[in-house]
């Protein structure tokens, strides 16, 4: 209802058709389009402010670069960021909860795309050698030498 009022959207208060939530549900595409026609016209960061002061809960849908920049997530130093094994810094969001006896930490980075395909050939298949040699002759499977190493952290 406040967020109606807010969009300015007040004949969808009295209208019978979102009346309930069943009835909203079974005419949620028309709803859904009233709601995003009348978003149109509003500036994300304007929109969040009038709903803060309107006491309708939401926020911003961010992406991935947003997120990462966004005020309270560089405070909580919720990214980090490491190097894998060939020396590009990949950031990582760590552990959301702050533990001051037992800190979650990022021990590895995931591995290369390929880096245990014969492990999980030998050891899950239970092929040969010989048969894991074939597939990656034949370019079935890729051809991978693994690197020993561990996540290193970079400045952040």
């Amino acid at each position: 209802m406040n967020l109606c009022r807010l969009l300015a959207l007040d004949d969808l208060v009295a209208d019978a058709r979102y009346a309930t939530n069943s009835a909203r549900v079974l005419n949620r595409a028309v709803l859904e389009t009233e709601i995003a026609d009348a978003l149109l016209s509003w500036r994300c960061a304007d929109l969040i402010r009038r709903m803060c002061e309107c006491g309708v809960p939401g926020g911003p849908i961010n992406r991935v670069d947003q997120a990462f920049a966004d005020p309270h997530v560089r405070a909580r130093h919720i990214v980090e960021r490491h190097l894998n094994e060939n020396g590009v810094e990949i950031p990582f969001t760590r552990f959301p909860s702050l533990l001051s006896a037992t800190p979650a930490q990022i021990r590895s980075v995931p591995p290369a795309l390929g880096a245990h395909t014969r492990e999980v050939l030998r050891d899950w298949a239970e092929m040969s050698k010989e048969d894991i040699e074939q597939l990656e002759e034949e370019a079935v499977t890729p051809r991978y030498v693994t690197k020993a190493g561990s996540a290193r952290k970079t400045a952040t």
